[in-house]
């Protein structure tokens, strides 16, 4: 039953209809991942699939600068616990001066966000994960250019 019960929350997570991320305007996509509830980089969930949020977060991600970096902070105004999260690791890359001052005002928030790593989902604060974020422990998932 623990089985049936998580793959169907997983699927519901990753999405599986309707329009692919990727094939979305970047309006659309920034608009998705405002509302995004589940943070998670990497394959997550028993087929390894890209979470939706970090579909979207790489369609905004690959806009220029001078439409991201607004876009991101939109995002980190506007979104979810989860799409503050997302936010926040593109600002670190767009402009790690913007960052710190907004890393400082969820640098004690006790807000919970969704995360999934692999096959494994946990509720962290938001001050455990923008730490996580300060200290790069997603850098590796951010393009290298």
């Amino acid at each position: 039953m623990f089985l049936a019960e998580m793959f169907l929350t997983v699927s519901l997570i990753l999405g599986s209809g309707g329009q692919s991320v990727r094939e979305m305007p970047p309006s659309v996509a920034a608009e998705r991942l405002t509302s995004i509830e589940l943070f998670a980089f990497g394959g997550v969930g028993f087929a390894g699939k890209t979470s939706e949020g970090e579909k979207a977060f790489g369609v905004v991600m690959e806009k220029p600068l001078e439409q991201a970096l607004p876009a991101m902070e939109a995002i980190f105004a506007n979104g979810s616990a989860a799409a503050k999260s997302y936010a926040l690791v593109g600002i670190r890359r767009l402009a790690p001066e913007r960052f710190e001052a907004l890393y400082k005002s969820v640098a004690h928030s006790q807000e919970k966000v969704q995360t999934m790593s692999g096959c494994i989902a946990r509720t962290k604060k938001l001050q455990e994960v923008a730490n996580e974020i300060k200290s790069g422990a997603y850098d590796r998932n951010l393009p290298s250019n």
